[in-house]
């Protein structure tokens, strides 16, 4: 048994729950050994305390900054880095991970969600070790709950945690105690749910399934407003945009006679819109727009007796939204580091209020834009056999011309702004697919594309970081300047291109 004075640990992970189990190992004299985060909630908490912290960039950071530390144990709470052998190895007792699920049901991510989709009437959360196998360690520790008929994913997840806490309180005494009794788990019971999962239809409510499936769908997706729904919004179709669904109340449990089709508006007023199902009405409520702000169901447009539009190829919707999923994280980070243009080069035109570029900047543009028509041309007569010399990079066939192209207007654009890097939006043939479909609207027709250029540099030598700049083997279409806006996000605005004349 180890003492307890010299039990020492290391947390990895973010959020509140990391910091109240690491208060509860405090008060219970534990060493912290130190903490592992990106979350500036908890280094706000951690540093005060004069504990070590460690931010990592990688997974592979944690290993190195780990390696020459001593301590017995290594809790994973709510930890985003997909830990390596050699850091799970480390630990001199074990190396023990949080998971919210019943395991080994609903292993993965969100699976209090899915738990509601799927219509669980319990559900448990898990401490366990862990293993190189994504959450197939032994149980340690796991604690149930009861899910009540009016559940949401909201009020689910605040029930996770308090029995993150409780169960976190008995298994601290139980390592302490050398009391913990390990628990393998029936993997042939095991049910995955990745992170880049979706629902049935993207969220979208098809009114041709039954209103219980629905309710389960929109309980489970609902979050207030503010919170960043982990899956997605349960959504109203109207055809050429969406709402999002706040609550959806079941008013009849039979289906009415007679029968109506699914998707007819029975009833609406300010506050609720009523609508047929496969089995029952149901009401639709808290309505919101893709922004969050609330709407009236009134201001849709629609009355009583009409059928709402029909959602376009809803089997393809969820597919669809899983493989834009798989990206989602990349381009949010790259969103939140992204540099804009200062656009100090461009005026507004008096009489037509556009932008315009200034006189001083355009005699520079004189000697700049040849340069780069130059280079171009040079590029068509290397690859069609002239004799004009070009750099070796820009001849590999990985360099069609539009790329070519876009990677000179990035040093054109460190010329005009100063910068080493700026960020554009991008639009390569996935973007343009997805805009030629009805469902548009719901993906972005631009992604953002980083660009890392020497301003003093000839203008030539961009071509040599197109490579590490280009967000994927697509050509580019449209580009357009990405501007900073509050609380270190981004938003992409549409910047027309000026005309001298």
């Amino acid at each position: 048994m180890v003492k307890l004075n010299k039990l020492k640990s290391v947390l990895i992970g973010e959020g509140s729950l990391l910091i109240r189990c690491a208060e509860i190992l405090l008060q219970r004299q534990w060493s912290l050994a130190a903490i592992v985060s990106n979350s500036a909630e908890v280094l706000a908490w951690a540093k005060p305390q004069g504990l070590a912290v460690i931010c990592p960039q990688r997974s592979a950071d944690i290993a190195i900054a780990l390696q020459d530390l001593e301590f017995d144990y290594l809790f994973s709470i709510v930890n985003g880095f997909l830990l390596s052998e050699e850091v799970i190895g480390l630990a001199r007792q074990r190396a023990i991970n949080y998971h919210d699920s019943p395991l080994p049901r609903y292993a993965g991510l969100n699976a209090a969600t899915w738990a509601l989709i799927q219509g669980e009437t319990h559900h448990a959360i898990s401490w366990h070790d862990l293993t190189a196998g994504i959450d197939e360690g032994d149980v340690l520790v796991q604690v149930p709950l009861a899910i009540a008929a009016d559940e949401t994913g909201l009020s689910l997840n605040v029930k996770c945690y308090e029995a993150a806490i409780a169960g976190f309180q008995q298994l601290s005494q139980q390592l302490e105690q050398d009391q913990v009794q390990p628990q393998p788990q029936d993997l042939s019971q095991r049910t995955y749910f990745p992170g880049w999962a979706r629902p049935w239809a993207a969220g979208f409510l098809d009114f041709h399934q039954p209103a219980l499936q629905l309710s389960r769908l929109v309980r489970a997706l609902a979050f207030k407003p503010g919170y960043r729904t982990p899956l997605a919004m349960p959504k109203l179709w109207l055809g050429d945009n969406w709402v999002a669904v706040g609550k959806l109340t079941i008013l009849n449990r039979s289906r009415p006679e007679p029968p109506l089709p699914p998707g007819q508006i029975v009833a609406l007023d300010g506050q609720r819109l009523v609508v047929s199902t496969a089995t029952a009405n149901v009401a639709l409520s808290d309505l919101r727009t893709a922004t969050t702000q609330p709407l009236s169901p009134l201001a849709l447009g629609y009355q009583a007796g009409r059928s709402l539009p029909a959602l376009p190829e809803p089997a393809s919707l969820g597919p669809l939204s899983e493989t834009v999923a798989r990206h989602e994280t990349f381009w949010r980070r790259r969103l939140q580091r992204c540099t804009g243009l200062t656009l100090d080069w461009l005026v507004k035109d008096q009489v037509t209020d556009q932008p315009q570029l200034c006189a001083q900047t355009w005699d520079g543009l004189d000697a700049l834009a040849p340069r780069l028509i130059d280079q171009v041309r040079q590029w068509q007569a290397k690859t069609s056999g002239g004799e004009a010399a070009l750099e070796p990079a820009l001849a590999a066939p990985e360099h069609p011309l539009a790329l070519a192209l876009t990677a000179l207007l990035g040093g054109f654009f460190s010329r005009l702004d100063r910068q080493e890097g700026q960020t554009l939006s991008f639009s390569g043939p996935v973007q343009r697919a997805l805009a030629g479909t009805k469902t548009a609207m719901l993906f972005a027709a631009f992604v953002p594309m980083e660009l890392r250029c020497d301003p003093d540099a000839p203008l030539g030598a961009a071509l040599g970081n197109w490579p590490r700049n280009k967000p994927s083997s697509t050509s580019a279409a449209a580009m357009r300047g990405i501007c900073k806006c509050g609380r270190g996000a981004c938003r992409m605005q549409a910047c027309p291109w000026p005309s001298p004349g």
